[in-house]
């Protein structure tokens, strides 16, 4: 007799184990002893053989008469208990079905395997009497039991260390709020106090109209502030010096009422810089009454000063809301074709109910259960190849709109960018901003008096952190002597005159000192040219220009901190570079980093960013294995209503929005020096991280126990793999039913919680805070003094403060300023949530549809909360360009590339692709070049509106820099800190002159040359608004 090889019986025997830890996860029926033919049961203690493989007629029996004794006990089957499985012991009925681990030896049926009373029990002991005892839960449970009356105990299977955990998260919240509630509650019950005790007490002090105009920057009447008298208010610096000396009650209280008027005017003034505000400021006086014309701002996008960034991202929202239509459309449409079932199959599934169906009624359910899923695979395999080139055209057609939109804006505005060009490589020693337009003039001879002027980038990175500060006051100081001079503040508010300007004086002398001693140049200035036909002839021309062109008196020459160091006389050149940089778009206390600077900044950004993704992995792993995985291996329910599991998964979300805003401290500390570039790299981090987590968790929901990807069953053939199959089809639709409706609850979630808890953390959380706490320090006097714990914690959060015991409006302001609008983040919205909308197109659920119309009532309320609503408390952002838009758009293909991926994977489960291995490459393959076709659209549609940077825009007249800059209100010089201070202090300083009174670097229109900033122009004009005409 012929023998096989051993090597043979060897693959044999390792085939066998693949097949079984594949197919069965050590739980399918043996094929030893036991048959693997179902049985069906009515509930009343009798079994019925449902056939062989093919339905036959059928015979009453029992598992003992249908084995011949071998397998007298029978297991229901998972999801559906109408069918049993045989099997030979008590101890196989836990590992066919884990929710049936034992027999009651008193049920009316003796011979079925039932559940045990104790949820998540794993090993179950009945006694003679009936009564359940668990001897073990399962892996991740707990067995607690608790006396009981009558000398009994109570057990209980809860999560490991569900106590611990549940109560350190109840605390965590607990502090939380407590903290919200301590200074928000009692900031407004002590704010109500003192106003009731002010309204009776005060009965000889007025607000005139005229001390209500100069409560704020815009006439917000309803912010009243409490005259102070010129007397009083020389008794400041008096109060100042003495600090925490024993004072009069009047004088404290007056010192109070001051604190609260500069709280009321700093808060005001920020209102005032709000894009809606500065809409109705653009508006000019009206007849009409205040409410009227806050609806008319409100709904009215007339006078908003948008810009061509946040144009361009209100567009995005309505181009979501039409995305989110079609998803919806397709959800509607496989919601229409298929027919499921899955809601009615554990009920009963007929008329009688239970399981008193009879043979052929199972089979017509099973063959309607199965025929559903088909026809939802097959429908959805369809809609998804034509809702991607569907998508992916109204993609290409928005982008082309947008394109088209930005051409229009920039035809119809020119910016500063437009006169500017970039000087790069200048030594250091250059400070003179005359001497070195001069040197320009003469080197390029072509363009005599047609350079308006040069603007010296100064290196403010590389001093000390004092002189940081010390220049940072500096700019303060002449930001509150500017309100003070343009009435913008009232006198008895701010410092004292005299002691500001003696304060200034000692800045003077300090930012002389500095400037011959600490301060140098970057190696980097700006050229701005009268007309732009003056820049395009230059950049035409000229390339760069000899260092020893612009070197000073001395002949040895400083080495340019942004030069290479493996570099050649013959390249010392000082380079001409058109950059389309702005003025507001960069950050000048960072310039510049020098290369080796650069280069470590680039290798470690990103290490630390994936750190933070690898901590919100780690923790989310660790909540998912010992808070989920117990629940969905064992198929135990209820995880998703435990309180614990809900309150430590809100807690690991606050962890994700943590991590965002670690992401986004991370980046804008990195030393980037123009703000779109940290707007870019946050965005793409940020959305990163969101994919990341979000994705993370959607895996674990589906790639759970029980789950069954392929519909197809095997061949008859297989009797065993056949009859496994029928055994288990029940639980795998009902366990997808359940994950979808898990990632309903999950994609709910993550909009409510992400989406509230960024607009409130990021917008609405520093204001009311910051707000809540001034009032506690510099009013109600928390904790009694300045060294108290409660002051020293809160000041730790909030700007610094010249005086303990008082704070100016300026100082207030600060504390209080509005945040910009983030694109970044908002964006970052639009990718992640319709990526996680459309995960549920790869699984078969009937709560696709309330996804997707989720998706669709969230993308309205998005754009009307944004376009509507939330200008009214946004400031502007600091730099507004088409630049992260850019990088939008093409991340937004990946989101496009999931929809053709999930054809591919529906063809893995409807059989058309037999090979699981295949089936991932085909889907790897298939996002690829989904991708890389989307992306070539862009680039194509993107060389349709390719314009060179060195050509002159498409308009009727250029109206020339200064026009520009009298239309913006920034200018090269006004927002170059160091500029400003030259400009204040020591115009004329041998070595570092200024332009001259011919050279125009502040707008036409202002009082005072002075800082600028985003949002506040107005604070430049002497305070005359009534009178005054409507800015362009």
């Amino acid at each position: 007799m012929a023998t096989r090889p051993k090597c043979s019986l060897g693959l044999e025997a390792a085939m066998m184990m693949i097949a079984w830890l594949v197919l069965g996860m050590g739980r399918s029926v043996s094929a030893v002893s036991c048959p693997a033919e179902l049985l069906r049961h009515d509930g009343e203690g009798q079994y019925f053989q449902l056939g062989s493989i093919r339905p036959t007629s059928e015979n009453a029996t029992t598992c003992s008469e249908f084995t011949g004794g071998r397998c007298p006990l029978a297991v229901p089957s998972p999801g559906f208990g109408c069918l049993v499985s045989c099997v030979a012991s008590e101890a196989d009925c836990g590992r066919l079905n884990p929710q049936t681990p034992a027999v009651n030896p008193v049920a009316k049926d003796r011979h079925l395997c039932t559940s045990c009373s104790v949820s998540a029990c794993q090993s179950c002991e009945f006694s003679a009497h009936g009564r359940a005892t668990c001897r073990a839960c399962f892996l991740g449970f707990l067995l607690i039991e608790t006396p009981a009356g009558g000398g009994g105990v109570t057990q209980e299977c809860v999560l490991w260390d569900q106590g611990v955990v549940s109560l350190i998260a109840r605390v965590l919240f607990g502090i939380l709020g407590l903290v919200v509630v301590f200074v928000l509650l009692g900031t407004l019950i002590g704010a109500l106090i003192e106003g009731w005790t002010s309204w009776h007490e005060q009965d000889n002090e007025h607000v005139t109209p005229a001390d209500k105009d100069t409560c704020t920057a815009y006439d917000w009447s309803w912010v009243p502030i409490t005259e102070v008298g010129d007397s009083q208010a020389l008794n400041v610096p008096l109060i100042r010096e003495r600090g925490t000396q024993q004072r009069s009650p009047s004088s404290v209280k007056q010192v109070r009422e001051q604190n609260k008027s500069a709280i009321q005017h700093g808060l005001g003034f920020n209102l005032g810089a709000s894009i809606k505000v500065a809409a109705m400021r653009a508006a000019g006086p009206d007849s009409s009454s205040f409410l009227r014309r806050v609806w008319r701002a409100t709904i009215s996008a007339e006078q908003d000063n948008l810009g061509v960034g946040l144009a361009l991202f209100y567009n995005t929202q309505l181009f979501l809301i039409c995305f989110c239509f079609l998803i919806l459309m397709a959800s509607v449409t496989i919601r229409i074709h298929e027919a499921q079932g899955s809601n009615t199959l554990f009920s009963g599934g007929d008329e009688h109910g239970g399981c008193s169906m009879s043979g052929a009624r199972m089979e017509e359910m099973l063959a309607f259960v199965v025929a559903g899923q088909t026809r939802y695979a097959v429908m959805s395999q369809y809609v998804c190849m034509v809702l991607w080139p569907a998508s992916v055209l109204l993609s290409w057609a928005f982008h082309w709109y947008q394109k088209q939109s930005v051409r229009k804006y920039d035809n119809e505005h020119q910016t500063a960018e437009d006169y500017t060009v970039m000087l790069t490589d200048l030594p250091k020693d250059m400070m003179s901003e005359r001497r070195l337009k001069e040197v320009l003039e003469k080197e390029l001879v072509c363009l005599h008096g047609e350079i308006h002027g040069v603007s010296i980038c100064y290196d403010m990175k590389h001093i000390s952190t004092e002189s940081q500060e010390r220049l940072e006051s500096m700019l303060e100081r002449i930001v509150e002597w500017d309100d003070l001079r343009n009435e913008w503040c009232p006198g008895h508010l701010g410092t004292p005159e005299d002691e500001l300007a003696a304060s200034m004086e000692e800045d003077a002398r300090i930012f002389e000192e500095m400037l011959q001693n600490e301060l140098r140049g970057s190696g980097r200035a700006y050229v701005v040219f009268k007309m732009q036909q003056s820049l395009v002839k230059v950049l035409k021309e000229r390339r760069g220009i000899l260092q020893s062109a612009f070197q000073a008196q001395t002949d040895e020459k400083e080495a340019s901190p942004m030069k290479s160091t493996a570099h050649s006389p013959i390249f010392d050149v000082v380079k001409l570079v058109h950059t389309n940089d702005a003025p507001e778009g960069l950050l000048y206390n960072r310039m510049w980093m020098t290369p080796q600077e650069e280069s470590a900044t680039n290798h470690e950004m990103p290490r630390r960013l994936f750190l933070y993704v690898a901590a919100y992995g780690v923790v989310a792993q660790l909540f998912y294995s010992s808070m989920i995985l117990p629940y969905q291996d064992n198929f135990v329910e209820g995880g998703e209503d435990a309180a614990a599991v809900k309150i430590v998964g809100k807690v690991v979300l606050l962890f994700n929005v943590a991590i965002q805003t670690a992401v986004m401290i991370e980046v804008a500390d990195c030393g980037f020096v123009r703000v779109i570039r940290i707007d870019q790299v946050t965005f793409i981090w940020n959305t990163i991280l969101l994919l990341l987590s979000i994705g993370y968790g959607i895996f674990q929901q589906c790639w759970r126990a029980g789950m069954r990807f392929v519909l197809v069953a095997p061949e008859l053939a297989d009797e065993q793999a056949w009859w496994e199959w029928r055994r288990l089809t029940f639980q795998s639709v009902q366990t997808e039913s359940m994950v979808g409706a898990n990632l309903a609850g999950v994609l709910t979630e993550q909009i409510l919680m992400l989406y509230i808890l960024g607009e409130v953390g990021n917008v609405l959380a520093p204001v009311l805070f910051n707000w809540a706490a001034l009032r506690a320090i510099f009013v109600i006097n928390i904790g009694g003094s300045h060294d108290s714990f409660a002051q020293r914690t809160l000041r730790r959060m909030l700007p610094k403060f010249q005086s303990p015991e008082t704070v100016t409006p300026r100082e207030a302001e600060r504390a209080q300023i509005l945040a910009p609008f983030l694109l970044w983040m908002e964006y970052s919205y639009v990718v992640v949530f319709p990526s996680m909308a459309l995960c549920t197109f790869y699984i078969a659920s009937d709560k696709n549809l309330n996804i997707c119309a989720w998706l669709f009532g969230f993308s309205l309320i998005f754009y009307m909360w944004q376009r509507y609503v939330m200008l009214w408390l946004y400031g502007k952002t600091s730099y507004d360009s088409d630049d992260t838009y850019k990088v939008f758009i093409v991340m937004w293909g990946v989101v496009l590339s999931q929809i053709p991926s999930a054809a591919a994977w529906w063809s893995y489960r409807v059989g058309e692709i037999t090979e699981a291995p295949f089936a991932f490459i085909l889907m790897a393959m298939t996002f690829s070049l989904s991708l890389l076709i989307y992306e070539a659209g862009l680039l194509f549609i993107d060389s349709c509106f390719w314009e060179n940077d060195i050509e002159m825009d498409d308009m009727d007249e250029d109206p020339g820099y200064v026009a520009v800059m009298d239309q913006t209100g920034a200018s090269w010089w006004n927002v170059n800190p160091i500029y400003v201070l030259k400009q204040r202090y020591c115009p004329d300083l041998p070595g570092f002159e200024l332009h001259g009174r011919d050279v125009q670097c502040w707008p036409s229109y202002v009082a005072s040359k002075g800082f600028f900033e985003i949002g506040k122009e107005f604070r430049h004009r002497a305070k005359n608004f009534d009178t005054e005409q409507k800015s362009a």
